[in-house]
Parts: structure tokens; C-alpha cells; sequence
């Protein structure tokens, strides 16, 4: 007579279905593992880019509007450089001016940004000036109720 016929003892069966819920478990156990490690690096990873960005620092020196060219000074006053400062001015009407640059900007350096916004016979009202820390996290700073007029 063949095992089938006589069936599989309770003890051999409770032994299989154990080892196979164990089995089960430490693959996924195992592959849980890994996932988890893998996301922990990313997180800690972004989590020390942003605390280093922290230490940058924008400072706007100046913004001033003459014969609608708009002069903006900026300071980086932090000890991290900071990459492509785009500048967004408003004048007292709303009208927006949004302008992109590809310098850099040293620790420690000022740079001048000038740039014709059509402001003519308006008031330049506010600036912002942002600039990407680590090709990653933005850092800003706004000048609000300039009334320099254009």
C-alpha cells in the first residue's frame, strides 16, 4: 500500500506545515529587511541634505528699480554655495517679473541681478529670490513694501 492510502501521520503533517509557514516567514522576513534598510538610507540620505541647507543663507542687500530696470543685490551669507537664483519681483499692480539665472553663488560673495521688467510708470512692491542648496532643496528670501518707483 502506497503513503496515500495510508495517509499522512498528524506528527509528519504538523511538521511539514511548520516548516513551511517558517519558510515563508524568513523570505519575507528577509525581503522586508532589505526593503526597510534600503528606505531608511534614502530618508537618512535627504534627511542630512536638508539639515546641511539649513546653513545656507540668502540675504537681498538691495532691490531697487530705475527706469524699469530692476537692480537686486544678494548676499550668500551661509557657508554652502547656492546654484541657479531665479528672481520674482511684483510691482504695486500685480504685474509679475520672473527671471532665471545659472550663476552660483559663493559663501561669503554678493552678486548684482539686473533685469528689465516693463515696470514703467509702477512701483516695484516685492522680490523674492530663490536658489537651489545641493541641486536639491530651495532656499529663499523675500523684500516686501519696497515702493521704489519705476
Amino acid at each position: 500500500m502506497s503513503i496515500l492510502n495510508k495517509g499522512i501521520s498528524p506528527l509528519i503533517a504538523g511538521v511539514l506545515l511548520i516548516a513551511f509557514t517558517l519558510a515563508v516567514a524568513a523570505i519575507i522576513g528577509g525581503w522586508l529587511t532589505s526593503t526597510v534598510r534600503e528606505e531608511t538610507t534614502q530618508v537618512g540620505t535627504g534627511f542630512a541634505l536638508q539639515i546641511n541647507c539649513t546653513k545656507a543663507v540668502l540675504d537681498i542687500i538691495d532691490a531697487v528699480c530705475v527706469t524699469n530696470n530692476i537692480t537686486i543685490g544678494v548676499s550668500n551669507t551661509g557657508p554652502i554655495s547656492v546654484k541657479s537664483p531665479s528672481i520674482y519681483a511684483r510691482a504695486s499692480d500685480e504685474t509679475p517679473c520672473i527671471v532665471t539665472y545659472t550663476d552660483t553663488i559663493a559663501p561669503g560673495s554678493s552678486v548684482v541681478f539686473r533685469n528689465n521688467c516693463g515696470f514703467t510708470g509702477k512701483t516695484l512692491q516685492f522680490v523674492r529670490v530663490s536658489a537651489n542648496c545641493q541641486d536639491q532643496v530651495a532656499i529663499t528670501m523675500e523684500k516686501n513694501n519696497i515702493g521704489d518707483a519705476c
